[in-house]
């Protein structure tokens, strides 16, 4: 009798290594689409100005926070360090920007931030996986430490 689970088991030796690639697609995505707010002052502007006609309390403060929250998310999924931490934070930040931008938009609109609500809610949940930084410290912590013999003194 065949195995039919082949392929997936095999498939599943990988698994641990999956969420890398989301890492990187996502991070790259959120560094990408704010450099512009980062690097120049003008552009913060403008969304600070998108922010005020929309109402939203503290625009600048609002553009300022946003800004650095999906651009320091970006750099921290690419390392793969506080992996949940930026889970939450992309979780917060794309629901906000889906109440106050993209609410009552055609789907081809609203797409992106509800893709990047539920990229925050899978990281989340999932960690960073097996390729992070937070797995490396993670082992690192937990691992027993092995004791180095010390070198016996000759006379």
């Amino acid at each position: 009798m065949e195995d039919h689970l082949a392929p997936h088991s095999f498939l599943d030796r990988y698994k641990p290594y999956s969420a890398v690639l989301l890492r990187l697609a996502f991070g790259f995505h959120l560094i990408y689409f704010t450099q512009d707010n980062v690097f120049s002052y003008a552009r913060m502007l403008e969304f600070r100005d998108f922010l005020e006609v929309r109402h939203v309390p503290f625009p600048f403060v609002g553009a300022i926070v946003s800004v650095a929250v999906q651009f320091l998310c970006g750099i921290f999924l690419i390392v793969g360090w506080q992996v949940r931490m930026v889970g939450f934070f992309i979780l917060v930040n794309f629901i906000l920007a889906f109440i106050i931008a993209h609410r009552g938009q055609s789907y081809e609109q609203f797409f992106q931030p509800v893709q990047l609500i539920a990229v925050g809610v899978c990281f989340l949940l999932h960690g960073a996986g097996a390729l992070s930084l937070d797995h490396f410290l993670h082992q690192r912590r937990t691992e027993p430490e092995t004791a180095i013999p010390k070198r016996q003194a000759t006379f």
